[in-house]
């Protein structure tokens, strides 16, 4: 595809992003750290083990956030042809808030009584989705869906809104409750898992 000064090589942008997902979903990981129990005694060691139960879950919440946000940008971008600056901008904006997830996800886990830790870790998420909301509206406002390709690119989009609305309301019922709050975000992640295999594949 002939390239202008307005658009960037689809191909090298796409192996971009594939690359900042695959770094950060490896940081996740990283949060966990092997316990130092002195003689291996089995007894410390399953309670150093089940002192990381609160970061598991928070692993697992993010590990398929990140997991449905790629595919759900993997599909998107099979509908974009041409990638402008400006949307290339809007995408590294949306990486910015996919960085932070490592560290969002380890200040919750290590700290899943805090109000304030929760609050920050559902933030990133709905931040996150947020952004892609953007990444979403911007093609189909500016033209850079073919207009047969509508209906299909906007398969999946109700239940984005509605995941997007349970997110907004499990922020502030951490201060109910920091578990509640977090078991509105697993909700939502069983949304889009849910969204994943009712929709079709597109190629």
């Amino acid at each position: 595809m002939e390239m202008d000064a307005q658009h960037i090589d689809k191909k090298r942008f796409e192996a971009f992003i594939d690359a900042v997902f695959a770094i950060v979903i490896t940081f996740l990981v990283l949060e966990f750290k092997v316990p130092h129990i002195k003689g291996g005694d089995d007894l410390m060691l399953k309670g150093a083990l089940s002192e990381m139960i609160p970061l598991l879950f928070c692993y697992i919440i993010s590990f398929f956030t990140i997991m449905t946000i790629w595919l759900d940008h993997h599909q998107m971008f099979l509908f974009i042809k041409r990638i402008p600056k400006k949307y290339a901008v809007l995408n590294f904006i949306f990486l910015l808030s996919v960085s932070a997830l490592p560290f969002a996800t380890g200040l919750a886990g290590e700290y899943i009584t805090s109000k304030f830790a929760v609050m920050f870790f559902l933030s990133i998420i709905f931040i996150m989705n947020i952004l892609f909301a953007i990444l979403f509206i911007y093609p189909i406002k500016n033209n850079l869906i073919a207009p047969e390709d509508l209906a299909k690119f906007n398969e999946g989009a109700t239940i984005a809104k509605i995941g997007i609305v349970l997110e907004i309301i499990s922020i502030p019922m951490v201060l109910v409750n920091t578990v509640l709050g977090m078991s509105i975000s697993f909700l939502v992640l069983c949304l889009h898992l849910l969204k994943i295999y009712i929709r079709p594949s597109h190629r």
